[in-house]
């Protein structure tokens, strides 16, 4: 071991076996290639002219919404079923609402004995102008609500023939009417009502606000025993049938509502080509289920910082970056596509 020469072999062996050790490190973390689907193994070709590519996965615009009740109820009525398309506003889920309605009818009747008891300890031109336009208010109000629930009964019910359709329309043409007539009046008691403050208000006006008040809330219990739509879509799942109990929590949904007119593709772009990816830039997207030519788009938002991976790997090649920038393309026409599917993202000029 005094040779000079063996020692100088020995040390080239050190140093070569301990860079061998840092490639294979190195490799080990790059993970091995992914496997390139037949699909993507015959435009790979065409993807050369490419600058770069992601992994990516289709997704509807507006994200599946959970509709659960506002109160604990027993559903008497589900007036949807999968796969509906409903408007905004049209009623879904009608729940019991026996308890609330008694509660609202009790406060009417107390805001009428109440108004009875003011009227007699009132008097003067502004007291009697002002109970005018409260009586006003109030037969608006249930005017609204007699409305509502026609325009809310015609929807529930089958509609087999257009006049079904019209009568609906005009329904709710009744209550937009109505709600337009209400707020005017309420806008003239509350001029009316800005102008008495400066006098003195009597106990019998104090104890008829209360029962106001609490009529307000009885109503708003009532409103919360329908479900409502609350943007127009479709419907996507129903995990509740009539006579279950619904309660308000956001694990005991009662169905899901989405809107799957308007798709996009979230891509997850590697760490390696953040730079090479702006928004205008032209996309094409290729999936691997569907047998339709590479559909065209453009990048429309690009995340400001890098995330974890959560699609995963596709048949772009390449290694599997632990950190991505997200990247939201729309398609100029994503009729092929269904949400939830994945796809292989090509960032550069169109394929057709």
């Amino acid at each position: 071991m005094d040779n000079p020469l063996q020692i100088k072999i020995l040390r080239v062996v050190a140093v070569t076996a301990a860079v061998a050790a840092g490639v294979a490190i190195w490799v080990a973390w790059l993970g091995p290639e992914p496997v390139r689907p037949a699909k993507a193994d015959q435009n790979q070709g065409q993807n050369r002219q490419l600058r770069t590519a992601a992994p990516g996965i289709v997704e509807a615009r507006v994200a599946e919404v959970r509709l659960s009740a506002a109160i604990p109820a027993r559903i008497v009525n589900i007036a949807v079923k999968p796969g509906d398309h409903v408007a905004e506003g049209a009623l879904l889920v009608q729940l019991d609402d026996q308890e609330e309605a008694a509660r609202v009818r009790m406060a009417e009747a107390n805001v009428a004995l109440k108004t009875l008891e003011r009227d007699n300890v009132s008097s003067g031109e502004d007291s009697a102008e002002r109970r005018q336009a409260e009586e006003a208010v109030a037969k608006l109000d249930a005017a609204v609500r007699e409305h509502q629930a026609e325009a809310d009964a015609l929807a529930a019910a089958p509609r087999a023939t257009p006049d079904g359709d019209k009568k609906l329309t005009a329904a709710r043409a009744a209550v937009t009417d109505a709600q337009a007539a209400l707020q005017k009046e309420k806008q003239a008691l509350s001029t009316l009502t800005s102008k008495a403050l400066a006098l003195a208000k009597s106990r019998a006006d104090a104890v008829l606000a209360v029962a106001q008040a609490e009529l307000s809330l009885a109503k708003a219990a009532l409103s919360k025993t329908h479900i409502n739509a609350p943007f127009a879509g479709t419907v996507l799942k129903l995990l509740k049938t009539r006579g279950e109990m619904a309660s308000p929590s956001a694990d005991d949904t009662i169905l899901t509502l989405g809107d799957q007119t308007q798709l996009r593709v979230r891509a997850e772009l590697s760490e390696i080509d953040i730079g090479r990816v702006k928004v205008q830039d032209r996309v094409s997207v290729i999936s691997n289920a569907a047998d339709s030519p590479p559909l065209a788009g453009r990048v429309v938002s690009v995340s400001s910082s890098l995330g974890p991976r959560r699609i995963g790997a596709s048949g772009t090649g390449g290694p599997l970056w632990p950190s991505v920038r997200e990247v939201t393309i729309e398609l100029d026409d994503a009729s092929s596509l269904i949400p939830g599917l994945h796809v292989d993202v090509f960032f550069g000029p169109d394929l057709s």
